[in-house]
């Protein structure tokens, strides 16, 4: 059924455009020319096999090859929600699937699906080029069409650029994988391989960089095969000089130029013309498919290259959103749960569960949950979940009890949430006492830093009680003991608000409003 549905849009796009001018003649040869191009998309021997070939590298099989290759080199370099990158050299390229690489760097927190959603939309749409653009010489870099084909590619790459930019995700992920198509057919469909280059040609993605030399319009670029597989059919003096070159590929037995070589295989009608055989190394049964593997590696690369590329000009954020690979967000909470908090407690949970429920199915959602009691002398353990729900009932399970000295661990609590959360994370922090800690204040400045988290301070005091406008305590520091929890909030890009009771949800609303583009 699949098949049949590729088909019948194949032969709608045939009938839009190459619509014959009439006569009987031309219609019986567009009959033939439909029936031959049917059977070559059945096939797939316009290029690199789209999706499936057995014994060889597929245009899937290098599409997510490369692009699980740029994923591990950003996790290498960017912490995870642990602040820990990727070790070097950890997941080795016989490793390298979404599911080892994803439990590695996220230790389980972060399912790879959406990632191999993405991975499986660019193999698909690599694949339509076959049927859209089958006859198109410079999508498949066929018939020397060397420039045509960079052009096309460099128009393709600043769309998704832009799209990526501009948060149109799909129509990159889109654009990107015909333009992998195209790239990985270079290196199958010309003597780049043959001329003993093992690295990609990165000017083909480089405006203003010369692609190469390549050959003269009346330049003999191939002899003749005697034989399927051909062997030395580039001259010595095309190798010699680098010269660049690509086969020729026409359903029909014209159109090529006398000397130059053929892309080959039985779908090309041009491999019988001098110079006969052909160069594709689309597979291992190919006429240069010995080189196949070859071929497939330096696609592998090229389209390794060319995401790296994408990384550069978008930024980290914007190209793992665009991969589906980026890091879990997190909110947390960290909650004074001595008995002076008895009066507030029930509120703070309140407030909690409502900035939770705020946030699902929004843009904001986080991947987790966390949770950090602190008291004193005690803090924590962390409590960490994905499921919002189990983290509400545990919310409800707190109790203000002990305590009674005066001063939390609250950076100490502070401390333990920065290494359970995630870069970018937003923290809220509920106590009513100055911090017994304060040593720490340098160490939570290095992890916020670190992590570019927000922390905010929701602080009720004696002093707050007072008979005084909001706006007042919220602009004027009332009480020094708590200097230290503005100068952290201020550092992480947070706030330090002094407030009572009754104004804790008028101020968590304002936060949120503030925040809501933390997470997105």
């Amino acid at each position: 059924m699949e098949d049949q549905t590729r088909f019948v849009k194949s032969k709608r796009l045939l009938n839009v455009v190459m619509t014959p001018p009439g006569g009987k003649a031309m219609e019986v040869k567009m009959k033939i020319l439909y029936r031959i191009l049917i059977c070559l998309w059945a096939r797939g021997v316009l290029s690199f096999q789209p999706l499936t070939s057995k014994g060889s590298f597929t245009h899937s099989d290098i599409t997510k090859k490369g692009a699980l290759r740029i994923t591990r080199t950003v996790f290498e370099q960017i912490p995870n929600f642990q602040g820990q990158p990727l070790p070097p050299n950890s997941v080795t390229d016989d490793q390298l699937t979404a599911e080892y690489l994803f439990q590695i760097y996220y230790e389980g927190a972060v399912s790879p699906s959406l990632f191999n959603q993405v991975l499986d939309e660019l193999a698909l749409q690599n694949a339509a080029v076959d049927v859209l653009y089958a006859l198109s010489s410079k999508r498949h870099f066929d018939s020397e069409q060397l420039l045509e084909g960079k052009e096309k590619i460099l128009e393709l790459l600043q769309l998704v650029i832009e799209d990526i930019q501009q948060e149109n995700l799909q129509t990159a992920r889109k654009n990107m994988g015909r333009l992998l198509h195209t790239l990985q057919d270079f290196y199958s469909h010309s003597n780049w391989i043959e001329l003993g280059f093992t690295e990609p040609n990165s000017n083909i993605i480089i405006p203003g960089q010369d692609i190469g030399n390549r050959a003269g319009k009346d330049e003999r670029t191939c002899s003749n095969c005697e034989t399927d597989v051909c062997h030395g059919n580039i001259p010595e003096g095309i190798k010699s000089r680098k010269v660049l070159t690509t086969g020729y590929f026409n359903i029909l037995p014209f159109d090529k130029p006398e000397g130059k070589c053929s892309h080959g295989g039985k779908a090309d009608g041009t491999r019988h013309s001098d110079a006969e055989g052909g160069i594709n190394k689309d597979t291992v049964s190919s006429p240069h498919g010995y080189l196949h593997s070859k071929a497939a590696h330096v696609a592998i690369l090229a389209t390794e290259e060319v995401f790296g590329h994408i990384r550069q000009a978008v930024g980290d954020k914007h190209f793992l959103r665009f991969l589906n690979a980026a890091s879990p967000s997190a909110l947390s909470f960290v909650i004074d749960t001595t008995l002076s908090m008895e009066a507030e407690i029930n509120t703070v949970k309140e407030i909690a569960c409502s900035i939770i429920d705020s946030r699902r199915g929004t843009p904001q959602e986080p991947n987790f949950y966390v949770l950090v009691p602190f008291n004193d002398p005690d803090f924590g353990p962390a409590f960490k979940t994905t499921n919002s729900d189990k983290f509400k009932q545990k919310l409800s399970s707190l109790r203000a009890t002990g305590g009674g000295g005066g001063t939390e661990m609250s950076l100490s609590g502070i401390q333990l949430t920065l290494t359970y959360s995630a870069p970018r994370s937003l923290i809220y922090v509920f106590t009513d006492a100055p911090a017994q800690d304060g040593f720490l204040e340098n160490t939570i400045r290095a992890l916020i830093q670190e992590t570019n988290s927000q922390v905010y301070f929701l602080l009720t005091t004696q002093d707050s009680k007072r008979n005084s406008s909001l706006l007042e305590r919220l602009l004027t520091e009332t009480v020094a003991d708590f200097g230290l929890y503005r100068r952290i909030a201020i550092a992480s890009g947070g706030l330090a608000i002094f407030l009572s009771k009754q104004h804790l949800f008028d101020v968590t609303s304002i936060i949120e409003e503030c925040t809501t583009s933390m997470l997105s």
